[in-house]
């Protein structure tokens, strides 16, 4: 938790969990990678919404809470047929 804004702290990825795990021919235990993915998108949640360096608590303006709202929803699909997939295999 951040202590100023009580929002989480960013999670800094090494290039291995990112690109180069999309590069690798080694997988990631299953559900190591099911976390993983659901960690990158509660990191590009509180990016999204909390990067306003000129608000005290960090939030978006208004004005583009709907679009950032909108670009998550799709994220959060991505990730539940991801999952869906996961569960397939």
């Amino acid at each position: 938790m951040n202590v100023t804004s009580g929002q989480p702290s960013r999670t800094i990825y090494d290039w291995s969990l990112g690109i180069g795990l999309s590069q690798s021919l080694d997988r990631l235990p299953v559900d190591v990678e099911q976390h993983l993915k659901i960690q990158q998108f509660c990191d590009k949640f509180t990016k999204k919404l909390y990067s306003d360096s000129s608000d005290l608590a960090g939030l978006i303006p208004e004005s583009g809470q709907e679009t950032a709202l909108a670009a998550l929803r799709m994220d959060l699909q991505d990730l539940e047929s991801l999952a869906s997939a996961f569960t397939r295999k």
